[in-house]
């Protein structure tokens, strides 16, 4: 759908912004030519149970192939330098976000990727960039105190500084 709308955005000079199905890495060169800037949600598949061998007979091979690639979609977001935010979009709990943005690390996601799509491209496409997304002068500060590497399993928080934004 990202693509249709593409060609109908471009036909009146809008540049949409897109929440992503998931998929996207199977069209990745026609998305990277859409120029826009996707929401990329972590629901991945669960893994399916293959213990029973008439239901594993059941899955195709497209769900198996979309179960093992899917966790892959925000890398090839990344690799091919198309901006991405992140969402908790379709998780059953929010709570889910961070094993499943593990997940989407351990299969390549960089984690400076990760995290500019936690913060910097999430303020571009709200059109804040210059007060949130980052630690400068000026900006609202919001940041963590942690033991460690905010991406590591081990990691503790130990503050989480939030600056309210007053109109």
């Amino acid at each position: 759908n990202a693509l249709r709308f593409d060609k109908i955005g471009d036909q009146f000079g809008i540049q949409y912004v897109f929440v992503g199905g998931g998929d996207e890495y199977e069209l990745i060169n026609d998305i990277k030519a859409t120029n826009a800037t996707f929401i990329l949600p972590l629901d991945f598949p669960d893994a399916y149970d293959m213990a029973e061998p008439l239901l594993a007979q059941s899955v195709s091979l497209e769900d198996l192939r979309a179960w093992n690639q899917s966790p892959s979609n925000p890398k090839v977001f990344a690799d091919n330098n198309i901006p991405f935010a992140l969402t908790t979009h379709q998780l059953k709990d929010a709570k889910e976000l961070m094993p499943n943005l593990l997940k989407a690390i351990e299969y390549g996601l960089d984690k400076t990727k990760a995290l500019e799509a936690l913060t910097i491209v999430p303020a571009s496409i709200i059109a804040k960039s210059s007060e949130l997304g980052h630690l400068k002068s000026g900006a609202h500060a919001n940041f963590l105190i942690t033991s460690g590497d905010i991406f590591d399993k081990e990691t503790t928080i130990y503050q989480n500084w939030i600056t309210s934004v007053k109109d």
